[in-house]
């Protein structure tokens, strides 16, 4: 059985790990660390972690998506590739850029005024056939797009999971504070503790935001239209050869 992708990693794994951060350091702290480490085992993070909260931080992202691409009134990508009724040849270029590539046909303005919302999912299926022959090939700056994607993600996911982080981060926060006021833990260990907690707090409250998912989905779309005049420069090269 093969490992996990730079994706798995990323985009799923490290927001659900994160959520756990307060919660593991305050473990740490009252445990022996060689005690620790064999009461949870790589194989028990692997497969209870690993698996179960990389699926939730995916499924809990898809499901936020819904929300950010109708705010955004679509995906970047979508909105770039959409028939205008006003001439525009950077859209029209896009739109055979892409078309070439899929091998598909984008819809219509007619097409999309009787139903934009079946139209937008074939742009967005388009989109991920384009997507996957540009990575089929070997070529600069494919590699660059695929990192995009797994950033864009990583913070849709972490966006999503914010609720979980934050409750985990306050709880957390406030049962080592009690401790330390109780003296069941002394405050040269429970200080750093209180000041990842409270980092990965702000954490939650001032970068994963809304904001912050769309900057990256607007890379994506950057890089991925570079990569389409990549491509067709490729196969104007051919073409003259």
């Amino acid at each position: 059985m093969s490992g996990p992708d730079a994706y798995t990693v990323k985009a799923r794994w490290l927001p659900a790990a994160l959520v756990t951060v307060p919660i593991v350091v305050l473990m740490i702290s009252t445990f022996e660390l060689d005690a620790f480490i064999g009461i949870v085992g790589p194989a028990g993070v692997s497969l209870l972690f690993g698996v179960v909260a990389g699926e939730i931080a995916r499924s809990r992202g898809k499901g936020v998506e819904l929300s950010l691409v109708r705010d955004w009134g679509g995906l970047p990508t979508t909105r770039s590739l959409r028939a205008t009724p006003v001439s525009d040849p950077e859209r029209r270029r896009r739109r055979e850029q892409v078309e070439a590539v899929s091998g598909r046909r984008l819809p219509s303005l007619l097409e999309q005024e009787s139903a934009p919302s079946e139209s937008d999912t074939i742009i967005e299926q388009i989109v991920r056939t384009a997507l996957a022959v540009l990575r089929s090939e070997e070529s600069s700056g494919v590699d660059v797009l695929q990192n995009e994607n797994i950033s864009y993600g990583f913070r849709r996911n972490l966006y999503a999971l914010r609720p979980f982080g934050l409750v985990v981060a306050v709880a957390a926060f406030g049962f080592t504070f009690a401790v330390t006021v109780l003296g069941i833990l002394a405050w040269a260990v429970a200080t750093p503790i209180l000041l990842i907690q409270a980092t990965v707090g702000v954490l939650w409250l001032a970068i994963a935001r809304r904001d912050w998912v769309k900057e990256q989905a607007e890379s994506f779309e950057d890089r991925f239209f570079i990569a389409l005049d990549a491509a067709a420069a490729r196969r104007t090269t051919r073409a003259g050869q």
